[in-house]
């Protein structure tokens, strides 16, 4: 069993630990929703919990989400659509190239 004095302590530092994490390095809001999990177990000889595996899930919601990539979007979709557009260019050339080869190919086997 656990002593009640040693939770206390040990959740108040690991408290600490989670909020230097997620509101001084990551500058998440107090409205941001995360999920933490952890693993823990107790130390009898030392008197602790001992938290391992600490992971911190921050999640995003649609509309955020898409305001920050939704021009970005628009800005990749548009460069595709332009390359789309030279690679059948492209590909229409090479087309009336091979067929501009055939013909001379045509020209120097009469020739020869």
């Amino acid at each position: 069993m656990v002593p009640k004095n040693v939770i206390i302590r040990d959740v108040a530092e690991l408290n600490k630990e989670l909020y230097h994490e997620i509101v001084e390095k990551r500058r998440l809001g107090k409205l941001d929703l995360v999920r933490i999990t952890v693993m823990l177990h107790y130390d009898e000889q030392a008197q602790k919990l001992v938290f391992e595996d600490v992971k911190i899930s921050t999640f995003i919601d649609d509309e955020k989400c898409r305001s920050e990539y939704e021009p970005k979007l628009t800005e990749l979709q548009r460069e595709l659509d332009l390359l789309k557009s030279e690679n059948d260019r492209l590909k229409s050339e090479n087309e009336r190239l091979k067929g501009e080869l055939q013909q001379i190919k045509e020209l120097v086997e009469k020739l020869a």
